[in-house]
């Protein structure tokens, strides 16, 4: 039974690691930045709600795909910040 208990405690980080994944997201002092976002082909529009970031800054994101290219709408946050998206 305890290996059942590791494996769930494992797997519950991997949202996380997939979100980071995606949006390749840095939160700094005032900026957040996006280094090459992607979404995988099979999902056209993700929402985030309630993001908690150790800043508390963004709430609300939504990203998503435009034919050949993704984008990010920050659809709420808590101060005046500024988003940088970086694509290559």
């Amino acid at each position: 039974m305890e290996k059942l208990c590791i494996l769930q405690a494992w797997a519950s980080g991997t949202p996380f690691l997939l979100f980071d994944a995606l949006s390749g997201i840095k939160i700094a002092e005032n900026h957040i930045f996006f280094k090459n976002p992607r979404l995988p082909e099979f999902i056209d529009e993700l929402y985030v709600y309630n993001l908690n970031t150790s800043k508390d800054v963004i709430k609300d994101l939504c990203f998503r795909r435009y034919q050949n290219d993704e984008t990010i709408e920050v659809l709420k946050k808590n101060q005046n910040i500024k988003i940088i998206i970086e694509k290559e």
